[in-house]
């Protein structure tokens, strides 16, 4: 997520470059099962580089709806675009899990919303704090945070206020699922990786495509994708694999995608 912990991971220049790069990389790579999304220092990050975002948005002197369709472009733009950051988590085949400490501010509750599972420290803290600049928050987290907390009351609530919430405040709201101290934060999260990439990587890619499916379109809908996707995906070997393992008591041998 981030390697600047002087500057507590700010989202600046490079961070919008290189994030949606290297997912798009991993997209390619059929050897990975599972992605550990961490940062280095004491916090996950303070969110947008406010610095970067002037210099981006002030940095011409266009009239104002020639700046806006700049920054429309910045944000929505296919394979750059702001957004992207986002959408290169939930468009990735494989599961991403979070990993979040210390401070969690803004644009990083954008990307971690993107994420398939988010784990915390128990010093972990969390503000959608776009109101107190006078934003909106635009990278993601308007359009999935109430989906995954299911309570637009108390979206709304830390939306328009900005309040910190805390790591147990996250569990209990359904944002999290799991608090640890900081100590173990990075080792239960890999534990769950090696759990996940030791299951079947078509039974695994098929439940998050069905999943982020049935968050964008609803039940019925999703009823029918999933039996348009099983129609082919049941006929993989790794049914064959997995239920070997099971009766031999061997732990099943997958073949990469």
């Amino acid at each position: 997520m981030g390697d600047n912990p002087k500057k507590m991971n700010a989202m600046g220049a490079a961070f919008w470059e290189e994030f949606p790069r290297v997912f798009n990389d991993l997209a390619k790579n059929t050897d990975a099962r599972v992605v550990l999304l961490t940062a280095n220092g004491k916090h996950f990050t303070a969110g947008l580089d406010l610095a970067f975002a002037g210099q981006t948005i002030n940095k011409d002197g266009a009239d104002p709806a020639r700046k806006g369709l700049k920054i429309r472009d910045m944000l929505l733009e296919p394979m750059t675009g702001m957004q992207q950051v986002g959408t290169a988590l939930t468009r990735l085949k494989i599961p991403v899990v979070a990993a979040t400490q210390g401070a969690v501010i803004g644009g990083g509750i954008d990307v971690i919303c993107a994420a398939d599972v988010r784990y915390c420290s128990d010093d972990a803290f969390f503000s959608i704090k776009e109101v107190d600049i006078g934003l909106v928050a635009d990278i993601g987290t308007m359009a999935r945070m109430p989906q995954i907390i299911g309570n637009h009351s108390l979206f709304r609530e830390l939306a328009y206020t900005g309040r910190r919430f805390s790591a147990q405040e996250a569990l209990s709201m359904g944002f999290g699922s799991k608090v640890v101290p900081r100590t173990q934060l990075r080792a239960e999260a890999l534990a769950l990786c090696k759990t996940i990439a030791g299951k079947s990587p078509i039974g695994v890619i098929g439940t998050k495509r069905i999943c982020q499916y049935s968050l964008e379109q609803g039940a019925e809908d999703s009823n029918d994708y999933v039996a348009t996707w099983n129609q082919s995906m049941l006929q993989t070997d790794d049914i064959k694999a997995a239920v070997m393992a099971q009766m031999t008591k061997q732990k099943p041998k997958f073949a990469k995608l």
